[in-house]
């Protein structure tokens, strides 16, 4: 952690596999997106894995640490991403997921903090436009599956600590509002274990994206139509087996925006975990977010 990998680092390791790209006969990605991580204060990233997919647009695997225990772990999780990235062309691409019709794969990340005796906190994501979106207003229609995830010290692959689950806490900020119209979200509120999402990822309803995840609390949501906006969070996660145990929970949104941008900033997306000492009762939370830029040229 005495030498953590910079923002400035991260941008331009994507730049230069881009400019390799388009020298191997690759065409420059239109649309595209650029996900990049709100680096916290006391979250360094310490391992950063990045490959170029076969659509131009980088896709990337981040490990932040606080501490050198969590440190280790963070090293070792990346080096067995890396293993993994090699292995497929399109490794991030979802696999899991269905659809009602073609639309365009944008791109996939994963970003994990790692604090102990905290715990960790995962946020990652897919993102996609809807194929042939653009209409005479030059208008896109784009959606976000999240997969927001958090393991408290208590677990023993963690920490090995007293501090256990306490709630999660999910968001998606879409601007610059009003441009940006919020065309659906999921999961509404609900105390299912098995929980199937069906996305409308279209403003006329004819495209939905849909995928499914298990539930071990209760989710309850808040969406703001007015700023484009969705709130989740999941709770009820007091008996044992819920508290120290991984938790993940899977949203999505999707919203209408002026296509022709210009490497502008269109999102964030967030995940906060909140932890809870055992024998003290002490609160503490990791949060991650992600900024996401898009070009379109129209």
């Amino acid at each position: 952690m005495n030498d953590p990998i910079t923002l400035a680092q991260i941008r331009e390791a994507k730049t230069r596999l881009l400019e390799d790209f388009i020298d191997s006969g690759g065409d420059r990605p239109n649309p595209s997106i650029s996900a990049e991580p709100e680096i916290p204060s006391d979250g360094p990233i310490v391992d950063y894995v990045v490959k170029m997919q076969s659509n131009g647009i980088p896709a990337q695997h981040i490990q932040s640490a606080s501490d050198p225990t969590s440190e280790v772990l963070a090293h070792e999780a990346a080096s067995d991403r890396k293993v993994e990235l090699a292995e497929v062309e399109d490794p991030f691409k979802p696999r899991h997921t269905s659809w009602s019709r073609d639309w365009n794969y944008l791109s996939s990340d994963e970003w994990y903090w790692t604090k102990c005796p905290y715990g960790q906190v995962g946020n990652n994501f897919e993102l996609w436009q809807v194929d042939e979106s653009q209409d005479v207003y030059n208008r896109d229609e784009v959606g976000v599956q999240q997969s927001g995830i958090m393991t408290p010290g208590k677990n023993g692959n963690i920490c090995g600590s007293d501090w256990h689950n306490e709630w999660m806490e999910l968001d998606h900020w879409w601007w610059p509002a009003p441009d940006d119209d919020l065309i659906d979200w999921e999961p509404y509120d609900t105390n299912d274990s098995e929980i199937d999402v069906s996305l409308s990822a279209s403003t006329d309803g004819t495209v939905t994206v849909n995928w499914d995840f298990d539930n071990d609390g209760c989710i309850s949501h808040y969406a703001n139509g007015s700023n484009s906006s969705v709130h989740w969070e999941l709770n009820c996660l007091w008996d044992s087996s819920r508290a120290w145990q991984t938790q993940v929970v899977k949203p999505g949104s999707s919203c209408e925006m002026y296509a022709c941008h210009d490497n502008t900033k269109v999102a964030k997306v967030r995940n906060r975990a909140h932890f809870e000492e055992d024998w003290s009762g002490d609160n503490y939370y990791l949060s991650l977010p992600w900024s996401l830029y898009h070009s379109h040229y129209c």
